[in-house]
């Protein structure tokens, strides 16, 4: 994190840390002789040496950039901003382009909850930042095993490719060690005493959207956050190279928070992607992992991706069975509403018998097929002949008016 510091300093920091000055500073001359120690005598006696106390204390001006007290100050704000940003320009993002909005009418959907998540949210950074100081201090302070140049880093001594491929090779144990550890943090915060204390507000959201990914309790987020941070302690990693991987975890979180539902892809085995956290969401004791599948295949929590489980079925489900009882009401009030039917002419019961061998049309769209007639059945051409003589009482001049009150059917192309 020195790095995105050094540039706050150079651009913003230092001017702004200018302003900064102790607004009491000008007291401080009246009690120069209660500077150093407080007087509570008296309440005049207690209020001029406190006074005079913290005007002696100095400004935030008059730190330089490597007090560890302006380092603190300046991170909690860089880290805040960052992931203030970063949440509401990649989840606003992903909501819109991404997050099927039919989700919204899922049942287990809460009212609101769209600004509830960004509510819950927003309480969560302010502690979730605090918590997470220490250990960007610690690396600005040298403490952690970042480095900044090929050179620095492991084999940059000896040059060729060895540097280069420790470098792939740390971004590669990262992601594994990340993994594993976020695995077991994850599966240990569903322990019932954990869970109700800790882990149960994220999964508040059964149907979560993009802007749930960073709504839980902030000492459930950082307790899952606490493996990125331990692993440049713990073997070395490039400084940018940690920026790069630290901004891609969090850019996932947010990824595997969409609600998709991508199934039968030949991934699903191996990456945990949105299907594989929305199926964590809605049974609880599944896919714990972080990007990959295999710590869930291997301590018996995996469950693949399957088109029954996604939750867009029961809103489809549910939309369809809304239509037909609206259409079911539909003909109840139109009919409760019509006359009684007049009985059939019979010149309307013969030419209903034309009809059968023409409705039987193969919409292929070429509008010019129609079904065989079956085994021991007649076909159009005899079933018209034998109309025609049962029709042949009631007059050529009948059968004409119901043939142009009945239109022949057209084929799909000739209806589009």
């Amino acid at each position: 994190m020195d790095i995105p510091l050094h540039y706050f300093d150079e651009y913003v920091g230092d001017k702004l840390y200018s302003y900064l000055d102790n607004p009491l500073a000008r007291y401080a001359a009246p009690y120069a002789a209660n500077a150093t120690t407080l007087d509570f005598s008296s309440a005049h006696n207690t209020l001029s040496s406190l006074t005079s106390y913290l005007a002696s204390v100095p400004g935030l001006s008059s730190l330089p950039r490597d007090s560890i007290l302006r380092q603190a100050i300046s991170l909690y704000g860089i880290t805040y901003v960052g992931i203030f940003i970063l949440y509401f320009s990649v989840a606003t993002g992903s909501y819109y382009l991404i997050f099927d909005k039919r989700m919204e009418s899922h049942p287990r959907f809460l009212k609101n909850q769209v600004a509830k998540e960004i509510a819950f949210s927003l309480e969560a950074f302010p502690m979730l930042d605090l918590l997470t100081l220490p250990w960007f201090v610690g690396d600005v302070r040298g403490h952690s095993q970042l480095y900044d140049t090929i050179a620095e880093g492991p084999f940059g001594q000896q040059g060729g490719a060895m540097p280069w491929l420790y470098v792939a090779f740390s971004a590669a144990l990262f992601l594994w060690f990340t993994d594993f550890a976020i695995y077991w943090v994850h599966r240990w915060l569903h322990i019932p005493f954990l869970y109700k204390r800790l882990h149960k507000p994220h999964h508040k959201w059964i149907i979560p959207t993009p802007f749930a990914s960073h709504a839980f309790h902030p000492v459930d987020g950082y307790l899952q956050s606490v493996p990125y941070h331990l692993a440049c302690y713990l073997f070395p990693i490039h400084k940018y190279l940690f920026i790069g991987l630290f901004s891609f975890v969090n850019l996932w979180s947010i990824f595997i928070h969409d609600s998709d539902m991508l199934c039968g892809h030949p991934l699903e085995h191996y990456i945990n992607g949105p299907a594989h956290h929305t199926l964590h969401h809605l049974y609880f004791t599944c896919n714990y992992g972080q990007y990959f599948c295999w710590a869930d295949k291997a301590f018996k929590s995996f469950r693949v991706p399957a088109k029954d489980d996604d939750p867009l079925v029961a809103v489809l489900a549910g939309r369809e069975k809304l239509r037909l009882a609206a259409e079911a009401e539909e003909r109840s009030k139109q009919a409760a509403a019509a006359p009684a039917s007049a009985p059939a002419s019979p010149a309307a019961e013969a030419i209903s018998h034309l009809r059968p061998a023409e409705m039987r049309r193969i919409d292929s769209g070429l509008g010019s097929e129609t079904e065989p007639p079956k085994e021991g059945e007649s076909s159009g051409d005899e079933a018209s002949s034998k109309a025609s003589s049962r029709a042949s009482s009631v007059g050529p001049a009948a059968i004409k008016a119901a043939a142009v009150a009945t239109p022949r059917r057209e084929g799909l192309r000739a209806r589009k």
